[in-house]
């Protein structure tokens, strides 16, 4: 998935969310339920999103451009 300057997470009950860079460091977070993320601020690369839903854990990955 490419994205350019927002992030939308489109799993139904988000709980809480984190985005890490392809080196593991936590780059993004949300624990209050936010779905939509704005990217501008970090660099292009590969980054691996974590969705806490009632079902458990939900990854992706996603390239920023």
């Amino acid at each position: 998935n490419r994205q350019t300057s927002h992030l939308t997470v489109g799993c139904a009950a988000v709980s809480r969310v984190e985005i890490f860079s392809i080196s593991g460091e936590k780059v993004l977070h949300s624990a209050n339920g936010a779905q939509v993320f704005n990217l501008d601020m970090l660099p292009s690369g590969i980054y691996l999103v974590r969705a806490k839903t009632a079902e458990g854990m939900q990854q992706m990955k996603f390239f920023k451009e």
